[in-house]
């Protein structure tokens, strides 16, 4: 992949960063500093300049005597004198290696074997984000914010100009991503990162057409409170979100709980406070966080939406229906509202309207986190309508064949599909029923 990332330089001069993995004997990483474009060619193979890639078996060696263009750096005499590693010395040198391993010119029985089975965990997200149109990102590139669904974590990216990105060491779950482009909008959809779409190395190959659901407007406004927020409080926020970029949210904590100290009005904080009570399953707390981000900030969208989701953990579905009605108003194409409201009225009983909420959830994102397929299935269940319920949970272990519950469902799955097959009889008031009941999803 060599090709594509070299256009036409502006400079006769620029830095490039190149990992080479799995080189006899252990990983490696390299820096290449200060080459000249114009011969990157011809450092391939025994070149011009007396550059000779060869091999020994304390590992990889350049030898490159004949050409002293740049002297090498105290650093790379050091590991020169270490014969344990790759040493060389001089950057042209290792260029040469480089283009060599990336060619297939390096024989192959130097690497290292893979696993031959699918690695557990960490995963390696590598993602490219393309336009319907094939144009380009330039002068735009893609924001990728992505956060788990099952415990507090949030990793953020940019993409390079093509739409490529890397996100490293993903725990297995299901993740929300929302991919923003300065001036097109911002696209939001559910990544399942699990051993079943990765491959040996633990690496998941994704590619996203960017099509926005919401689009960007010409003149972003904001509130007067946001506005006026302490700016102690939004440092403190600021540096909260980079606690849960490592993953320490008990540090994530103590910093938004003292940005909403400094300033009570601090929305976008008591949200976030929120969200991380959420996916802790500690619905008390969120309710109370997403109620005061809600009272400071009553147009915001997020804590409208996410007072809804803790009003159903709590069993409140009385409010929950309300605020849900609300959500959907607000916005109209959002899956997250729709699922939320379908649920709401199907613990109220009104499955007609349950039914079309959560069948238009799952037209606007099939693979949504909310999982309207496993309620639809509870429905039909319910319903004794087996083969529906066969359905709809294979489309969702479908979309997510890692999901914590899998095997649960799959044996529902099973049930269902069994008494699908079964003969019926007529009941009574005209329904028809398997002759054998089943387990409750």
């Amino acid at each position: 992949r060599i090709g594509p990332y070299f256009p036409d330089f502006s400079a006769n001069r620029t830095t490039m960063h190149l990992q080479i993995e799995k080189i006899w004997p252990r990983f490696s990483t390299f820096s290449l500093r200060s080459f000249l474009p114009r011969r990157l060619l011809a450092a391939r193979g025994k070149s011009r300049h007396g550059i000779r890639p060869s091999l020994h078996p304390g590992g990889l060696r350049c030898d490159s005597a004949t050409y002293s263009r740049y002297a090498p750096s105290p650093r790379l005499v050091r590991r020169a004198q270490d014969r344990s590693r790759c040493s060389w010395d001089f950057h042209h040198g290792l260029l040469a290696l480089a283009l060599l391993v990336l060619s297939g010119l390096v024989p192959s029985t130097l690497q290292a074997a893979s696993p031959k089975t699918p690695r557990k965990g960490p995963y390696e997200l590598r993602g490219r984000i393309v336009l319907p149109d094939g144009g380009s990102f330039r002068g735009n590139s893609p924001l990728v914010i992505l956060e788990a669904v099952q415990f507090p974590l949030r990793r953020t990216v940019q993409a390079g100009w093509d739409g490529r990105f890397r996100i490293k060491k993903l725990p297995q779950s299901a993740y929300k991503m929302a991919i923003l482009v300065p001036g097109r909008g911002e696209m939001k959809r559910t990544v399942d990162i699990g051993p079943t779409f990765a491959d040996k190395k633990g690496r998941i190959e994704a590619t996203f057409v960017f099509e926005p659901t919401l689009l960007a407007e010409p003149m972003a406004t904001v509130t007067a409170t946001r506005l006026s927020v302490d700016s102690k409080a939004v440092k403190a926020y600021r540096k909260a979100l980079k606690k849960l970029e490592k993953g320490e949210s008990a540090e994530a904590i103590k910093e938004l709980e003292k940005a909403v100290e400094i300033d009570s009005r601090y929305a976008e904080a008591w949200n976030r406070l929120g969200t991380i009570a959420y996916v802790s399953r500690d619905f008390p707390r969120a309710e109370y966080c997403f109620g005061q981000a809600l009272k400071h900030a009553p147009e915001s969208y997020p804590p409208v939406v996410n007072l809804g989701a803790a009003l159903l953990e709590l069993n409140q579905t009385k409010k929950a229906l309300a605020m849900n009605l609300r959500a959907v108003r607000m916005r109209e194409k959002d899956p997250l509202a729709h699922a939320q409201l379908g649920s709401s009225y199907y613990r109220l009983g009104r499955h007609g309207k349950a039914i079309k909420h959560l069948k238009l959830a799952k037209q606007l994102a099939p693979r949504h986190h909310s999982g309207p397929q496993l309620i639809l299935a509870d429905i039909y269940w319910y319903r004794k309508e087996y083969a529906a319920t066969a359905r709809e949970l294979a489309e969702f272990l479908h979309y997510h064949p890692d999901w914590p519950d899998s095997d649960r469902l799959n044996a529902i799955l099973r049930r269902a599909r069994a008494l699908a097959a079964k003969p019926v009889k007529s009941n009574g008031d005209g329904r028809q029923d398997a002759e054998a009941g089943g387990p409750t999803p």
